[in-house]
């Protein structure tokens, strides 16, 4: 039981330190909607297992839960859509409906998902 324990302090430690890092070192920004795309997808994975992480050290509640795993079943909706948008669009960047609603969604997702880190980040 304390091996478990200590696994998930120490993947707590990683998630917060790789979430930290992502903000402070110089990477590559993704600039393609199908790039945005793929971020925002990585980053949902991400928060998910933060939010697991955090209820079994006991840091939130099953509320908080709820209402993360919410966020995160709907952003997963949502860049669903903006992907479909975009592909119907043939995969281009120029300025059609399809390619500007996908990026109004991934916008949004953006938004969201940059929320739900801040609350993680402060328990």
């Amino acid at each position: 039981m304390k091996n478990v324990k200590f696994l998930s302090i120490i993947l707590f430690a990683f998630m917060v330190f790789s979430v930290m890092s992502c903000s402070t070192l110089t990477t590559v920004t993704p600039q393609t909607p199908k790039e945005k795309i793929y971020a925002l997808n990585g980053l949902v994975t991400s928060l998910a297992q933060t939010t697991l992480t955090l209820y079994q050290n006991g840091k939130i509640t099953k509320s908080d839960v709820a209402t993360a795993f919410k966020t995160l079943n709907t952003a997963s909706v949502m860049l669903d859509q903006a992907s479909a948008l975009y592909y119907a669009a043939g995969n281009s960047t120029s300025n059609s409906t399809s390619v500007t609603n996908a990026q109004l969604i991934i916008t949004e997702v953006t938004t969201s998902l940059t929320q739900l880190q801040t609350f993680l980040s402060s328990k």
